[in-house]
């Protein structure tokens, strides 16, 4: 008997999509949304419900080290897929007078549910390096073999 287990290797990004901003009264920023599905190593989509994807963020440089859930809806539909949204940042108040931006990484893990109850974490290979600015942002997604670049709006 032979069977096949997929193992979650990478969140593999579609097109982003503008979005609103979801910014506080008196500021201003520049956001997208990115839908993204749990891939295996072979690039398979895992069609799982319930994996909660989670993000570790450094902005220039500072990380506070944990690792947050982050995706719309909390955990994957049965079709292995989430959204990150929004991502982009808020800047003020007030609204700055330039084109401020602030240099993102994301790192990413993923914690699978197990039968019987409990949850295994696994650490992915995808990483997104964006530079956030209030006219825009520029986003790039590299799953170890290959990689993806958007830009939105204007960028320093």
């Amino acid at each position: 008997m032979q069977f096949y287990v997929q193992v979650p290797y990478a969140f593999t990004p579609a097109t982003p999509s503008p979005t609103p901003p979801d910014c506080t009264a008196g500021s201003s920023g520049y956001e997208v949304q990115v839908p993204y599905t749990i891939t295996d190593n072979d690039g398979h989509t895992i069609l799982l419900s319930g994996m909660t994807p989670e993000e570790k963020v450094t902005q220039n440089g500072i990380t506070d080290g944990q690792y947050w859930t982050f995706s719309t809806p909390v955990s994957t539909t049965s079709d292995g897929t989430f959204i990150d949204k929004p991502i982009g940042t808020c800047f003020g108040p007030p609204v700055p007078q330039t084109n401020m931006c602030i240099i993102v990484k994301q790192e990413f893990r993923v914690r699978v549910p197990k039968t019987g109850g409990g949850e295994m974490t696994f650490f992915l290979g995808t990483t997104v390096n964006r530079t956030d600015c209030v006219n825009g942002i520029d986003v790039t997604v590299s799953t170890g073999t290959s990689s993806n670049h958007w830009t939105f709006g204007n960028i320093n």
